[in-house]
């Protein structure tokens, strides 16, 4: 697992050693020169590692399978932990009796999944002082580890969630991916995944669509090797090359917002050049963006005045929205306080019009 909070990127696996510092017991800092150690990780008494890594305003959380979070911490935990820069400093109360595979948010709550039955199955929610269920939460084929709920993404208003899984409450064709509102689960429009081997590894926002990675052959009545497109109605095969991806990512070689789409996988790193770079519009919005790097406050200038309805966007390189707002005249002033520093992308949506899009750095 990686994830970058506060300038730092951290690493989770399953390791003792980074660079030239032992004991880092499966987490470890990288400060663009150097390893850090994370108060020597977190153990186990049976092959601890982590999987999961999450940014928050609070704090890194820290998911996987672990007993002890910090040799000066030394925090008492069950598979969750808190790292607030300085310490271990929160458990959550957790009482997961299995691994935890994936961290994200969704409606202003902590999500949990990966293979357990306590607090509850296979995925749970923290809403700031106890952990509730997604309603019947997520049942597997088989419940062991290595199985069970890998990836999430807040996507389109709704938490989607892979895995390796039979179904979410009970609900017919969520098999292996589904959908969550808040307070039902529902079925991916175009299907699921049919394969009972099958697994959801990675998603990726790309081009305006939602980007599937696992282990799979076809998804919902299409065919499609390790890597699937989600256009919001339906499936579309992308012409992948390798059933098992492990992971997705994107890159900015455009120089103003990724457009190039990599999946990774067993011996291979694939590369699906510039889908957005194609993605031309006759309806072409310019705009600048000032001071970048910002500090608590930006200011949009557009090229024109925009039509009724038209909204501006500010998105975490995970695709996550952080702030989403209506666009009024010529320019927006925005208060951007809230967002932890770091790389953010903008983008300026009009009606019957594709996108615009540029980056800004919170310092």
């Amino acid at each position: 697992a990686l994830a970058v909070h506060n300038g730092l990127l951290y690493a989770g696996g399953m390791f003792q050693t980074a660079g030239s510092l032992s004991n880092v017991n499966n987490l470890a800092a990288w400060n663009g020169s150097s390893w850090l150690q994370v108060d020597n990780g977190v153990t186990g008494t049976t092959g601890a590692y982590v999987t999961a890594l999450l940014s928050t305003s609070s704090g890194l959380v820290v998911g996987g399978n672990f007993q002890t979070a910090g040799s000066t911490s030394n925090l008492p935990c069950q598979n969750i932990a808190l790292w607030n820069g300085a310490a271990f400093v929160n458990n959550y109360n957790a009482t997961f009796n299995g691994p935890i595979y994936t961290l994200g948010e969704y409606g202003g709550q902590l999500v949990a999944g990966g293979t357990f039955t306590t607090p509850y199955l296979n995925i749970a929610s923290w809403n700031g002082s106890a952990w509730n269920p997604l309603s019947g939460g997520i049942t597997l084929f088989y419940q062991i580890p290595y199985n069970g709920v890998a990836s999430q993404i807040d996507y389109g208003g709704a938490l989607i969630v892979g895995g390796h899984y039979k179904h979410a409450d009970n609900v017919s064709t969520t098999q292996n991916i589904a959908r969550w509102n808040g307070s039902a689960w529902s079925a991916i429009p175009g299907g699921d995944i049919p394969d009972t081997l099958a697994i959801v590894n990675d998603f990726l926002p790309f081009d305006n669509k939602l980007y599937v990675g696992g282990e799979f052959a076809q998804v919902g009545l299409v065919p499609a090797l390790g890597v699937a497109e989600w256009n919001g109605t339906g499936w579309n095969t992308t012409g992948h090359t390798h059933k098992l991806v492990r992971a997705l990512a994107a890159y900015d070689s455009c120089g103003t917002f990724p457009c190039d789409l990599y999946a990774a996988g067993e011996g291979f790193l694939n590369r699906w050049i510039c889908l957005s770079s194609t993605n031309e519009s006759a309806n072409t919005i310019q705009f600048r963006i000032y001071p970048n790097p910002a500090g608590d406050h930006i200011d949009v200038h557009l090229s024109r005045v925009l039509p009724e309805g038209s909204t501006l966007h500010i998105s975490d390189l995970q695709g996550r929205v952080r702030l989403k707002q209506k666009i009024q005249g010529e320019s927006v002033h925005l208060q951007v306080e809230h967002l932890l520093a770091g790389t953010y992308i903008i983008s300026v949506w009009v009606p019957g019009g594709n996108p615009a899009y540029a980056r800004f750095v919170r310092h």
